[in-house]
């Protein structure tokens, strides 16, 4: 379960919007869930391999949807990759609201009420760069960017547990130049 401090969305600093995390993994896991309904619906996604721009990226998560599946735009174009399925990842079962009386006293008004995500559990074991590469691959062709390369955001054998680390193209932050990563470097550090 991932709980979140913030109950309500920041207020903007000197006119900059700050992000609600609570928000933002919500928004990913739905687009991730919706991306593989898509997969389990139709099979072979055909998708652009390389990925430049805010606009490629989106057509890139389109072709998950069910008009995008009818179009099948990329198949048959030079440089596209198919998508048949998700690599090893931790699945969300949806969010629910925690009250604070519940929850360890440090950190937590125990006069409020929190968000939490439940997630799959990770077990601990030893770290497999080709997991977290399959992520980070598959987080690419569906036209996210990686916002930060956090190595203790990866549990387990080596998956993601912070999907505020990603942004959809749909999201005003998404860069292109975040878009691809390697995980050895990422992990070097460790």
């Amino acid at each position: 379960m991932l709980q979140f401090y913030h109950t309500t969305r920041p207020k903007p600093i000197d006119g900059i919007i700050r992000y609600w995390p609570f928000e933002r993994e919500c928004q990913n896991m739905s687009l991730i869930q919706k991306v593989k309904r898509g997969i389990e619906q139709s099979g072979p996604i055909h998708l652009r391999s390389k990925i430049n721009t805010r606009l490629e990226a989106a057509q890139n998560l389109l072709a998950f949807s069910i008009e995008g599946r009818r179009k099948n735009t990329f198949k048959g174009v030079y440089e596209t990759v198919a998508v048949s399925s998700i690599p090893d990842m931790t699945n969300c079962h949806g969010w629910m609201k925690v009250p604070g009386e519940t929850l360890p006293p440090v950190g937590f008004d125990p006069s409020s009420d929190f968000y939490a995500i439940i997630y799959d559990f990770v077990s601990p074991s030893k770290l497999e760069l080709g997991v977290v590469q399959a992520q980070l691959d598959f987080f690419y062709f569906i036209g996210f960017s990686v916002e930060s390369l956090k190595a203790d955001n990866w549990e387990g054998k080596g998956l993601l547990v912070d999907f505020c680390d990603i942004l959809s193209p749909l999201n005003k932050f998404w860069c292109s130049s975040l878009v691809r990563c390697e995980a050895g470097a990422m992990f070097r550090q460790r």
